[in-house]
């Protein structure tokens, strides 16, 4: 089911029961590459160079993995 951010938003207000709805909300961008972790297997499938010490230009790193383990 794909549903719009103002649409989570208020589902996500209702069921924490909460008056004051988030505001903020991170968007994967399209043209991002997401890598993906498996639990069951413990691999990783992350670019070979991941970053660097004191970088002051950095970028945002996409991982997926599953909610639950077994």
């Amino acid at each position: 089911m794909i549903t719009s951010s103002e649409e989570y938003k208020s589902w996500l207000a209702e069921i924490a029961k909460s008056y004051n709805p988030p505001k903020t909300s991170i968007r994967i961008p399209t043209d991002e590459p997401v890598y993906e972790i498996n639990w069951n297997s413990r691999a990783v499938s992350a670019p070979s160079f991941l970053g660097v010490e004191a970088d002051h230009e950095a970028e945002y790193i996409y991982f997926i993995m599953d909610r639950f383990v077994d």
